[in-house]
C-alpha cells in the first residue's frame, strides 16, 4: 500500500488583505487601493480615540478598539452595532 502526501494546507483569509491596511478606493483600472491604519501603541489611546468618534454627530454605528493580530498594536473599528444619539 502506498501513502499518499497531501500538500500543507495554507492558512486562507476572507480578503486578500493580511497587512494592517484598510480599503481606500478603486483606481481607474478596478484595481483596490488600500492605505495604513491609524495605530495606537496601548489600548487606552485607542479607547480614547474611540470614545472621540462616537461622540461625533455624524457616527452611525459604534466604534471599539481591538488589538491587531498581525502587527499587534492597536487599531480602531466599527460594529454593527448603531448608535443613539441622545
Amino acid at each position: 500500500m502506498t501513502m499518499i502526501h497531501y500538500p500543507v494546507k495554507q492558512k486562507t483569509y476572507k480578503y486578500a488583505n493580511t497587512k494592517c491596511d484598510k480599503f481606500s478606493h478603486l483606481d481607474e483600472s478596478g484595481n483596490m487601493i488600500y492605505i495604513p491604519k491609524k495605530k495606537f501603541n496601548s489600548d487606552k489611546e485607542a479607547i480614547e480615540e474611540a470614545k472621540r468618534i462616537n461622540a461625533l454627530p455624524k457616527t452611525i454605528h459604534k466604534v471599539v478598539a481591538y488589538k491587531c493580530r498581525t502587527c499587534h498594536l492597536w487599531h480602531v473599528g466599527r460594529t454593527k452595532k448603531e448608535l443613539k444619539h441622545e
